[in-house]
């Protein structure tokens, strides 16, 4: 339990550290683990008493600095210790009506109407943890949330990180983004469409990362490429791979 409140805990802190910094008119960062740190020492020393951060309300106050957030826990101390017989008068559906109020000015319809304008692969994982936290709780919603977000993400990975342009003889090979192993079935089928005599040009450019496998399928492409009459040229090796960039050049030297 102590490790499940642990996790919702330091998720919520870092949630609300983003809303914040969002909101906040001057756009001023705030380090993550500082605040991770502040919090947990917050919890330890008022574990037994319970605490309730209240950022967005010094945001809206206009709160200018972080001696906001001590006077406003100076000024809910002495209101639970000196006004409890006048706090305990107000109705519950009061404090419901201030909370629902509190809730809109967090989450506005516009910001749904914004994030779903940012296309599906944001909006999905945004709603999926509004419901999931609706339906079940913070941990699991937020789980959820992180989930589907990996599952677009390795979608938008899969789908055509190769690119084959043609123009006349001309084949121009683009690696849109990192390519996996997963990649090698596509680059098979594109090797597959250029014919003898052509000239191809491979653009690694925004390609940080290539496979192993995708290296060796193209290099055994260049180096057939003589023999089938195919002028092949790379423009670009992948930076983090030295080795390969080096044969990929001398291969094509050679083909030149």
């Amino acid at each position: 339990m102590a490790i499940t409140l642990a996790i919702v805990a330091s998720l919520e802190t870092l949630l609300s550290l983003e809303a914040v910094e969002q909101i906040d008119p001057e756009r001023r960062p705030a380090p993550p683990d500082r605040e991770l740190k502040a919090q947990g020492v917050g919890n330890l020393i008022a574990g037994a008493i319970g605490g309730l951060p209240r950022s967005s309300a010094n945001v809206h106050a206009g709160a200018q600095s972080r001696l906001s957030a001590i006077i406003h826990g100076v000024l809910l101390l002495v209101s639970v210790f000196a006004l409890t017989s006048i706090i305990n008068l107000i109705p519950l559906a009061c404090l419901a009506a201030i909370l629902i109020f509190t809730g809109l000015k967090l989450a506005k319809p516009s910001l749904f109407v914004a994030v779903a304008r940012q296309g599906f692969a944001p909006f999905a994982p945004f709603i999926v943890t509004l419901v999931g936290v609706l339906a079940t709780d913070l941990l699991i919603g937020i789980v959820l949330g992180i989930l589907c977000s990996v599952l677009l993400a390795l979608y938008a990975n899969l789908r055509r990180p190769i690119v084959l342009a043609q123009h006349g003889d001309h084949y121009l090979l683009s690696f849109r983004k990192d390519v996996s192993f997963l990649g090698k079935v596509p680059l098979k089928h594109y090797l597959q469409q250029i014919p003898d005599g052509a000239t191809l040009i491979v653009d690694a450019t925004r390609a940080d990362f290539v496979d192993h496998d995708v290296r060796e399928m193209l290099d055994s492409f260049v180096d057939e490429a003589p023999r089938r009459g195919i002028a092949v040229e790379v423009r670009h090796q992948v930076r983090t791979q030295a080795r390969a960039a080096r044969g990929w050049s001398m291969r094509r030297a050679a083909t030149e």
